[in-house]
């Protein structure tokens, strides 16, 4: 599961905004009139975060090269 990076969200400032009762986004304070999202999540469950974002998960993210 991809879960995005605490430090790098607080260092960016950040905001936690509810869309709905069971949704959530984390967004950049507002440039320019627009906000930028850095995840999504939906039943507290990340669906989306940016790559920029994105927080170890205890597991080597890079592909592998398959042998031929």
């Amino acid at each position: 599961m991809i879960t995005p990076d605490k430090a790098k969200v607080k260092k960016a400032n950040g905001e936690r905004l509810e869309v709905s009762p069971k949704t959530h986004a984390l967004v950049l304070p507002e440039e320019n009139g627009f906000r930028k999202m850095i995840a999504y999540s939906v039943n507290s469950r990340w669906t989306w975060v940016h790559p920029d974002f994105r927080g170890s998960n205890g597991k080597n993210d890079k592909k592998k090269k398959q042998k031929r």
